[in-house]
This record gives structure tokens, sequence and C-alpha cells, in this order.
């Protein structure tokens, strides 16, 4: 039985990133790299799949959108959709899309998660999740096993304590 790794990409697409638009991309193209190494190199141990997620709020689109869903590796090419505007809901994304993919696993005892964050840190905009409980739930699903790695400037987002790497689970 092959472990199944499941990658969780959240990125941030609020106006606040125009700045960081090619920094993003290639952030979001160079972790697509690692996964689908790892995919290659432990393909007889691993399957690893992806689900892309980006969000804003105030603009026309739906705020957190999939826009890769728990696609396998080998299927995903090179990302380079990606419009920053509107506000930033990262707390709302990040619950949002975390909790879904752990409703999704939790009752496989071969999956695992890692979840990377690209995103400058600021948040003014969420509704439903706060920092505070974001914070105790990634603790918790980072004891279960899950890893967590942030890519981008580190302001607001440092509550929810990101130390791990994408390497300390496909390696």
């Amino acid at each position: 039985m092959k472990a199944k790794i499941y990658n969780l990409i959240i990125v941030d697409e609020s106006g606040s990133m125009t700045q960081l638009r090619q920094a993003t991309l290639d952030g979001i193209n160079e972790t697509l790299n690692t996964i689908r190494t790892a995919q290659k190199e432990l393909a007889d141990t691993q399957e690893h799949t992806l689900t892309l997620v980006t969000f804003d709020s105030g603009s026309s689109r739906e705020d957190v959108r999939t826009i890769i869903d728990n696609k396998p590796i080998d299927q995903v090419g090179e990302f380079n959709s990606y419009q920053p505007n509107g506000c930033t809901p990262l707390y709302d994304a990040m619950g949002q899309s975390i909790n879904e993919l752990y409703n999704f696993i939790k009752d496989d005892e071969d999956a695992s998660a890692v979840v990377t964050v690209l995103t400058d840190g600021y948040e003014n905009a969420s509704q439903e999740w706060t920092g505070a409980a974001l914070k105790e739930f990634i603790e918790k699903l980072t004891q279960e096993g899950w890893s967590f790695s942030y890519m981008g400037s580190n302001h607001d987002v440092k509550q929810v304590s990101f130390n791990l790497s994408i390497n300390n689970v496909i390696e």
C-alpha cells in the first residue's frame, strides 16, 4: 500500500500581492516541481495529489477558489493563472481549505498532508476564522503529522506558526 500525500497549496491573490506576482508564480511552480520530483523518486511508496486554492475578497470572484482539486501531481502542468485583486481573507482561506482537506482524509490511515501557504501575510477581510482558532487547528493537525510551510513576507500569518518545510514529508 502506497502512502497518500495530499499537497494543498493556498495562494494569496489579493491586491497587495501585485508587486509579488512573478515571485509568487515562481514560488508556486517551484513547489509543484518539488512535488513532481518527490513523486518520481518515491513512486513505489507514495502517491502525490495536489489541491491549489487562491483567495481574495471584494472582487467579482468567489473569495476562496479551488483551482486544482485533488489531482494526481503528474497531471498538473505549470501554473500561470494569477491576477492579484481585492482584500485578504487569509484566515478564512486557510481555515476553509485546510478543514475541507482534513474532512476528506481524516479516516484514511495511509494519508498525510502537506500544506504550503504563499502570502504577504496581511489579514484584513476574514469573517469566519480568527488567527487564534486557525493556530489551534494547525497545532492539532501538526500533532497528527500534517506538515505546514509558509512562503512570503511574515506579518499577521506568523501567528499561525509555520515552521516545517515540504521536504520534511517527502524525504
